[in-house]
C-alpha cells in the first residue's frame, strides 16, 4: 500500500479545551490514485491533509508512506520526503511576492542543494507545462490569480514529486478558472501521480477516482467511482 493510515488521531489543546480534530482515521491510498477528501470546515479534512503531507505529526495511531512507518523516520528523512517526493498546493498559493515567477518555482530545488543553473532551466521546463513559458520574469502581483495556482503547481512538479497534495486548491478562483487547474490536475495524473485533493466543493471532488467523505474528524463514506 503506497498510503497507509490506522487509527490516527490529533489532539490540539486550545487554551483549557481540548480539540479532537482527527478520531481513529484509518485511510488506504493506492499508487497512481486521484482521491478527493471532502467535508466541511472544521471536519478535520485539512488536518489529514498535513499529516500525509508529513507537514504535522498524529497524537497516536500509525502512518506508513511507501511502507515505512513515517514515526521512525528522522526530521531530515521528513524534510526529504516534503522537499522530494510530495508536491504541496495550496488555496492562498504560499508565492513570495517580491521574486519573479522562475525564482518562486526554482526554490524546491535550490534548497534540496541543486546548482543554480540547473534549477533555473527545470523551473523553465515545468512553467511551460503549466503553460506559463511567457510569464517566467514577471512578479506573483502581475499575475492573475488563475495563472499564480499555476505557479503553485509548477512549484510542486519541480522537484518530479510522485504524490500532489492540494487543499482547496481551486477556493481562491472563479468557476471557470478553477475548471481549468482541475483539467490541469487530471493531466497531472494521468502522467501516473498520485493525486490527493482536500474540498468543500463537490464539483471539484467530482474530477477524482474516488472521494471519502469525512467529518467531525472521522470518515463517513468511501464513494468508489470506479
Amino acid at each position: 500500500m503506497f498510503i497507509d493510515i490506522r487509527e490516527i488521531t490529533k489532539t490540539y489543546q486550545m487554551g483549557m479545551v481540548e480539540v479532537r480534530a482527527l478520531r481513529g482515521v484509518n485511510l488506504q491510498i493506492e499508487k497512481g490514485e486521484y482521491l478527493a477528501i471532502t467535508g466541511p470546515s472544521g471536519s478535520g479534512k485539512s488536518t489529514l491533509m498535513h499529516i500525509i503531507g508529513c507537514l504535522d505529526t498524529p497524537s497516536s495511531g500509525t502512518y506508513f508512506f511507501e511502507e515505512k512507518e513515517v514515526q521512525g523516520l528522522s526530521e531530515d528523512r521528513l524534510a526529504e520526503i516534503r522537499n522530494r517526493e510530495i508536491g504541496f498546493v495550496f488555496q492562498t498559493f504560499n508565492l513570495l511576492p517580491r521574486i519573479k515567477v522562475y525564482e518562486n518555482v526554482e526554490l524546491p530545488l535550490l534548497y534540496a542543494g541543486k546548482k543554480t543553473a540547473e534549477a533555473r532551466v527545470k523551473s523553465q521546463e515545468v512553467l511551460e507545462k503549466v503553460g506559463l513559458k511567457e510569464r517566467i520574469n514577471h512578479r506573483p502581483t502581475e499575475l492573475s490569480g488563475g495563472e499564480c495556482q499555476r505557479v503553485a503547481i509548477a512549484r510542486a512538479l519541480v522537484t518530479n514529486p510522485g504524490v500532489i497534495l492540494a487543499d482547496e486548491p481551486t477556493g481562491n478562483l472563479d468557476t471557470k478558472t478553477g475548471s481549468e487547474i482541475m483539467m490541469l490536475f487530471g493531466n497531472l495524473h494521468k502522467e501516473g501521480r498520485t493525486l490527493i485533493v482536500v474540498t468543500h466543493d463537490t464539483e471539484v471532488s467530482k474530477y477524482a477516482d474516488r472521494i471519502v467523505g469525512i467529518r467531525d474528524g472521522v470518515i463517513t463514506n468511501e464513494n468508489a467511482k470506479f
